[in-house]
């Protein structure tokens, strides 16, 4: 039997697209929710300053779901690029503070949203949310080695959520038509570069009725991009010309404020 496979297309067309698909399709049946978003790629600049990223879908009106008339709800998750993380605890040493201890955290996400159509906690067990990783401090996996790690993950979840990177919103999903969503995702300006996994859950009660996982990309773009691209592809050049750059540079300063 063939499923319905989420695809991506830009804009309204790409929802249109999507639920043609799942119409179309015979597994249909079990591809419950349909997302797109606004854009699959954001592009930063140097006057970037953030942006937002609409996230829109559909209920499949022939799900039995809907159809029973059962309270629903959508739970979207936004994972940035994953990387180690080590967090450090300072005390003070004759009167200095040293690094006395840390905590090596591997593959988090760099970026981190949890949008919902009211508090988690309202519909599903606790025991479920943990499982999906509906919560900020669960998506610190156990650390690499050490005992004693509550004061580690609660000092990461808090740097990544005053930096912006990491947020929950109980009221980031908005369901416009019982059978309509639609959510705004925020791209702060210290975002990271890379790829992003942009996942749309539907939920009736307890259970998962289905899951819709979208590529959000995020590059460089105009002039940033080419140098940040002859860094790495032609690092020879790239460090001559930098050289180069602020010999003149200082050459210039120096003639400026020369002193007759």
């Amino acid at each position: 039997m063939r499923r319905c496979l989420p695809i991506a297309f830009p804009g309204f067309l790409g929802l249109a697209c999507a639920l043609g698909l799942a119409v179309l399709s015979p597994g249909s049946a079990r591809a419950a929710i349909v997302a797109d978003l606004s854009s699959n790629r954001v592009t930063i600049q140097s006057n970037f300053t953030g942006t937002d990223v609409l996230l829109f879908g559909t209920v499949e009106p022939s799900s039995a779901a809907f159809q029973s008339g059962a309270t629903l709800d959508v739970v979207a998750v936004v994972r940035g690029p994953r990387a180690d993380i080590v967090a450090r605890l300072k005390k003070p040493v004759f009167g200095l503070w040293l690094n006395a201890e840390s905590r090596t955290f591997r593959r988090v996400p760099s970026y981190l949203a949890i949008l919902s159509t009211r508090p988690i906690a309202d519909f599903l067990k606790p025991a479920t949310a943990k499982a999906a990783g509906f919560a900020l401090r669960e998506a610190l996996p156990p650390p690499v080695e050490g005992n004693g790690t509550g004061e580690f993950r609660d000092a990461v979840v808090r740097l990544k959520r005053d930096a912006g990177l990491w947020l929950e919103r109980s009221d980031g999903v908005r369901l416009i038509t019982p059978s309509l969503f639609r959510a705004t995702i925020p791209i702060p300006a210290n975002v990271p570069l890379g790829m992003f996994e942009v996942e749309a859950s539907l939920y009736a009660g307890d259970t998962r009725l289905g899951q819709w996982v979208l590529p959000l990309e995020v590059v460089k773009a105009g002039f940033e991009e080419q140098v940040a691209s002859a860094a790495h592809t032609q690092p020879l050049l790239y460090g001559l010309g930098s050289a180069g750059l602020a010999i003149l540079i200082g050459w210039l300063a120096s003639a400026a404020f020369r002193r007759e």
